[in-house]
């Protein structure tokens, strides 16, 4: 939190005397999240022959906590906004990359944020490897929103292929745990930065 709260004082301060370059940096630097985002990354359909029966498969548990995101910030936050996955089914593992106008869009976004939500985002991105996570996040707890989607939601979206990984294989022992909790302080950090509560 103190380093948080530091970064927040200290790009407040560079701000006040209209130098935007640290927060311009770091929106160059955040805006790649979004090719490459944890919820918008589906894996390809298992070939039949492969299937577990009664076991569901990855690509759908991934669409099931995309949805609902995308859903949200296409209708709350950027009404018809179009904000494309990276479908395993219909391009490989390689994006297209989003469409210029929400680029612009979502860049415009976080040069808005005051420096407190802007480095909560900041946090919460890193920690998820999920720009959309980091703006359901701010916007949930903003003005506007219901203040019920936090911590264990943004955890639970980000950690989807791991959980699906551990409960085929086992989960390690000091390492899963160690680095569930982890994620889930980076992202009370970044939450508490956005709701302003430091």
């Amino acid at each position: 939190m103190t380093q948080l709260a530091s970064r927040a004082i200290d790009m407040a301060a560079a701000e006040a005397k209209d130098d935007f370059s640290t927060r311009s940096d770091s929106v160059l630097n955040l805006i790649r999240y979004l090719d490459t985002d944890t919820v918008l990354c589906w894996a390809p359909t298992t070939p039949e022959h492969l299937r577990e029966p009664g076991r569901p498969q990855l690509r759908d548990q991934q669409i099931a906590a995309a949805k609902p995101m995308l859903d949200y910030l296409s209708t709350r936050v950027w009404p018809g906004l179009e904000i494309w996955p990276v479908d395993g089914d219909v391009m490989g593992i390689a994006g297209r990359g989003q469409p210029v106008e929400t680029r612009e869009a979502m860049m415009g976004w976080m040069r808005a944020l005051d420096v407190w939500k802007f480095v909560g985002f900041e946090r919460v991105v890193h920690a998820t490897k999920s720009f959309v996570i980091g703006i359901r996040m701010v916007a949930e707890w903003s003005q506007h929103g219901d203040g019920k989607w936090g911590i264990e939601e943004a955890a639970e979206a980000a950690s989807i292929e791991v959980a699906f990984q551990t409960r085929q294989w086992g989960e390690v022992e000091d390492t899963h745990d160690v680095e569930k909790e982890d994620s889930r302080r980076q992202l009370g950090a970044g939450w508490l930065m956005i709701v302003g509560e430091v």
